[in-house]
């Protein structure tokens, strides 16, 4: 419920919050000189930002379970 509400706040149409939230990709760099793996997220945009803590998507990157 409290999700719910603050992506209401956002004033944003589901289909809006879907389309920000599918431009948001984490990028795997692998150097084949060294055996570590980078993760990066791609640049976002002000509502990205806030969408991507509301949710607490850093839990979920791919880069927490590297």
């Amino acid at each position: 419920m409290v999700l719910r509400r603050r992506l209401k706040a956002m004033r944003l149409s589901l289909e809006e919050v879907m389309e920000e939230l599918q431009s948001i990709r984490e990028v795997e760099f692998k150097f084949h000189d060294i055996s570590r793996v980078f993760n990066v997220l791609t640049e976002m945009n002000p509502i990205q930002r806030k969408m991507f803590k509301i949710l607490g998507l850093e839990k979920a990157r791919v880069s927490n379970y590297n």
